[in-house]
Parts: structure tokens; C-alpha cells; sequence
């Protein structure tokens, strides 16, 4: 199963994430966050950088060649292991991973529960501009994005399963995904 927790800045994909981790606590069990992942990815494609983009995926309006291939790395990591409980925390908040990664993997594998995690867009920028974990750069991204994120989700992904994170502590949101994981497995 490929559990994706989805979400814009500050709304506990992380924390939700490394805690639901633990409540599986299998060896079998393995979670990926795009973030940890980054620098290896884009390594591996300076190594061997292809030089042109003649793939299904080159008429996707503002992708570069780099990002395709960048996302495509992605989408094979997420692939090589799908054998295991696959849990994923990264925000989807572009056509060019949505359709390259997320698309693909809807269609290829039908055990994929999309949760994403959302709050009030006020409660949103106030985690943010109260996170002492981001630098200040990282705040004004993720506020001058904070619009068009939530805007892109909301029109995108209709079919998820949406989840207020306001006023609510870690466990219980936790707990919700853990129930809609085994009703998905019945």
C-alpha cells in the first residue's frame, strides 16, 4: 500500500508521517519524504543528464527538462519500493509532479490512499510564520505560495481524503488515517 500525505507548509505532514511510521512499526513498513531525497536525486541527474526531452511527459506547460527528469527519479524511487507499507510525505503542489508521479502511480497502483492534511489558511500562515525550524527565506516561499498551493489541491485532488489539522493534535489525526488504512484493506 502507498500511503501519500499531502499538504502545503506547516500543516503537520512530517509529524503525522514519522508518528504513523511508528504506529506501524514494521519492518516492512518504510517512509519517504521527498526533502531527504532531493540532493540525491538531482545528483544522480547531473551524472547522467539526458539531452533532449522526447517522452510523453514534454508537453506539460512550465516543466523544464530537468524537473521532468527529476520527477520521473522520483517516481521510479517511489516504484523500487512499493512492495513494502509505503508511506509518503511530500506536497503536491504542481502539474509537473502531479502528473508525472502522482498520475502514474493512481493508475499502476490501485492500494494508494491520498490523504491530505489542511487547516484554516490563518492558522497556516501563523505555523509558519511561528516555525523555528525554517529559515526566513523558507517562510516568505512558503507564504507568497501558500495561495496558490492550497488553490492547486483543492482543484486537483477532489478524490482525497481531506483532513483538518486545526485544533487537533497529532494521535487523533494519526489515529484517522491509521482506520481509513485497515477499512481500505478490509
Amino acid at each position: 500500500m502507498i500511503l501519500w500525505i499531502n499538504g502545503t507548509y506547516c500543516v503537520g505532514k512530517t509529524d503525522v508521517s514519522g508518528r504513523l511510521k511508528e504506529k506501524f512499526s514494521a519492518d516492512d513498513v518504510e517512509l519517504l519524504e521527498l526533502d531527504n531525497y532531493s540532493d540525491f536525486i538531482m545528483g544522480k541527474i547531473l551524472k547522467n543528464p539526458k539531452e533532449s526531452n522526447n517522452n510523453s511527459y514534454s508537453d506539460i506547460e512550465g516543466a523544464s527538462l530537468f524537473d521532468i527528469q527529476f520527477y520521473e527519479e522520483f517516481r521510479k524511487m517511489i516504484e523500487e519500493k512499493a512492495h513494502k507499507m509505503l508511506i509518503i510525505d511530500t506536497a503536491i503542489t504542481d502539474k509537473v509532479c502531479k502528473d508525472i508521479v502522482f498520475d502514474d502511480l493512481s493508475k499502476k497502483y490501485d492500494d494508494l490512499l491520498h490523504v491530505i492534511l489542511v487547516a484554516d489558511e490563518d492558522t497556516i500562515k501563523s505555523r509558519i510564520q511561528n516555525d523555528d525550524k525554517r529559515k526566513q527565506d523558507d517562510k516568505l516561499f512558503a507564504l507568497t505560495n501558500l495561495k496558490s498551493n492550497l488553490s492547486f489541491m483543492e482543484k486537483n485532488f477532489k478524490d482525497a481524503v481531506w483532513i483538518k489539522t486545526d485544533d487537533r493534535d497529532i494521535d487523533s489525526i494519526v489515529d484517522e488515517i491509521i482506520e481509513l488504512v485497515r477499512f481500505r484493506k478490509k
